[in-house]
């Protein structure tokens, strides 16, 4: 993996395949130079009425030199492009494994439509701008210098004059750098406003047409792709446009060659054969310093590209998807190590607060050993999700929090995900197969765990079985499906240490019973923290942990939470009570 915050490592990754390109780029731009002089040389032997043997010599190098040209330029051609989607690839993977690894913060910080857009085309876009610039030393560099000479060669003087307007092209694609690197960022930034707009529209298709809102999005939707055209059409003539005055600029000097050329041929100076092939030469010059105008352009544009993307080129996080490797052996092995230190985890003084917002959680303690599950419960916005997500590390917190032993700060990545399962609130399926939202490609069986959260009955209705795909996020099952299938992928990776944040509320009392009762059962190598409102089965747990509303908490057991906390006592029977109003319904 190169140093993906330098494009220069890029190149240094791809050596061999420039290597090749080097060759054969340099076979191709030098052998230009054989046409338009045996081009001349042919003039001059029919003019000059030679026998017809030389002609035919000429005639045939003249055909010979351009399709060895022509193959050394689909060589270099096919390589270059190689190269671009060598690098393409590599770009996209440090992206991606810098997306999966940042913190929810971090991802929050940005809209869906801007990272879709960075992932991608802003990829696509810098990776363009290195393509251009790869072929462009070479069929412009390379060119230009070899021509150059050639026409030194022919007439030092004429060729001085008539190529002084050739920088002037280059000093006009220079001053509009400013002019495209704003327009090109303003393009790219209504593009990702387009991207969120596509992504909030079609996921929240059905709440916008119950509210009857069809017609305001369609409306501002509109109005966004109108905005988003019309800046890409105004980045794209700063480009494109300006391509015709590069080269009416660089072309002024063959009105000086046509006047002082044709005068030396007049004088015998020159053949008209000789004349022909430098006013061809030169224009083929100054034709591809305009192209060199139009890289400086493109190059402008990647750049903004690349601006956009850097933050996430950190390439330390790409080698996390590799080290991570394998996770379904080491968890297994993990949950079995965990019996030689309790407890499993531990939290001493723990508290958590928002950037300059009061503590939400404030000094919480508590342990956990193998084989218990301890029930997190207390009123609306009290903190209990925030204490659940600091498992997942990336978020600052006081106190200490120990998983088998280590403190969770100081446990990598990659390490952590083998100490901590996590199941989140809400139930987070990919639109594949029930078989792969459990396994998440690791494979082997996922009869038991089904049965575990009690799908498998569900299951046998379905024709698919595990198979069976779930649609756009899981929109072809019900909620509380979608719930036990989350819970299902969550305990087929069980770690020493398991997060469950509110994994019943979908399900029915019964079913969240039997599922307890399978947990507890199947997953005795396990600590459990599990987040609830519903308070109907937490007598049955080995302990409960209250969070206040002013962030305080107490650690105790169900039957002592009843006699001295007021609020979970209130709780509880308030529950209890719309249990037993149902019940008599």
């Amino acid at each position: 993996m190169p140093n993906s915050g330098k494009i220069s490592s890029y190149f240094k990754s791809e050596v061999k395949v420039l290597t090749v390109v080097t060759i054969s780029g340099l076979l191709y731009n030098t052998g230009l130079l054989a046409a338009p002089y045996l081009q001349g040389r042919l003039i001059d032997a029919i003019a000059g009425g030679q026998a017809l043997h030389p002609v035919l010599v000429t005639a045939f190098l003249l055909v010979a030199s351009t399709a060895a040209v022509q193959c050394s330029r689909a060589i270099k051609r096919f390589y270059v492009r190689r190269f671009a989607n060598d690098v393409n690839a590599q770009m996209q993977n440090v992206v991606y494994a810098n997306l999966v690894h940042r913190s929810e913060d971090e991802l929050l910080s940005e809209n869906v439509g801007s990272l879709m857009t960075k992932a991608v085309s802003d990829v696509d876009a810098c990776v363009e701008g290195m393509r251009k610039f790869t072929t462009e030393v070479f069929d412009t560099g390379v060119f230009l210098v070899s021509y150059l000479v050639v026409l030194l060669i022919y007439d030092w003087k004429l060729t001085l004059v008539s190529c002084a307007f050739i920088p002037l092209a280059l000093l006009a694609a220079g001053r509009l750098r400013k002019v495209i690197a704003d327009c090109t960022a303003s393009w790219r930034k209504s593009l990702s406003e387009v991207a969120d707009s596509t992504y909030d529209y079609v996921s929240n298709a059905a709440l916008y047409r119950i509210n009857g809102r069809e017609n305001d999005n369609c409306i501002s939707y509109e109005k966004q792709n109108a905005d988003y055209e019309k800046k890409a059409v105004r980045a794209n003539i700063w480009e494109n446009s300006m391509m015709p005055v590069y080269k009416v600029i660089s072309l002024a000097g063959i009105l000086l060659i046509v006047v002082f050329g044709a005068e030396k041929v007049t004088a015998g100076g020159w053949t008209v054969g000789q004349f022909t092939a430098y006013i061809a030469m030169f224009a083929s010059l100054a034709e591809k310093a305009s192209h060199a105008g139009k890289l400086f352009n493109s190059v402008q544009k990647a750049e903004v590209s690349w601006k956009r993307i850097k933050p996430f080129m950190n390439g330390s996080a790409a080698g996390k998807i590799e080290d991570s490797g394998g996770t379904a052996s080491v968890r297994t092995d993990s949950v079995s190590a965990a019996g030689a230190q309790e407890p499993v985890v531990s939290l001493e003084h723990v508290s958590f607060a928002w950037p300059e917002s009061e503590p939400l959680i404030r000094d919480v303690s508590f342990t956990l050993e193998r084989g218990k599950i301890l029930g997190i419960t207390g009123p609306v916005a009290g903190g209990k999700s925030t204490l659940a997500q600091l498992f997942l590390g990336g978020r600052s917190y006081g106190g200490s929090i120990r998983v088998c032993g280590k403190e969770l700060s100081d446990i990598a990545g990659d390490r952590r995900i083998r100490l901590v399962s996590y199941m989140g609130h809400e139930a987070s399926l990919l639109s594949t197969t029930i078989y792969e939202n459990v396994t998440l490609g690791d494979g082997g069986g996922i009869a038991d765990v089904l049965q575990t959260v009690c799908f498998d009955t569900d299951l046998a209705a379905m024709p698919d079985g595990v198979q069976t795909l779930v649609g756009n996020g899981g929109v072809r099952l019900s909620g509380g499906q979608q719930e036990r299938i989350a819970l299902a992928r969550t305990l087929y990776h069980k770690t020493p240490l398991i997060v469950l944040d509110d994994p019943f509320a979908s399900v029915d009392r019964t079913t969240e019973r039997q599922i307890l009762a399978n947990i507890r059962r199947n997953c005795s190598g396990c600590a459990i923290l599990l987040i609830s409102h519903r308070l109907s089965q937490f007598s049955t747990l080995d302990g409960v942990l209250l969070l206040e509303k002013n962030g305080t908490c107490i650690s105790s057991t169900h039957e002592k939470l009843m006699e001295r906390s007021r609020t979970y006592r209130t709780l509880y029977e308030l529950q209890e009570n719309h249990i037993n109003e149902e019940a008599r319904v």
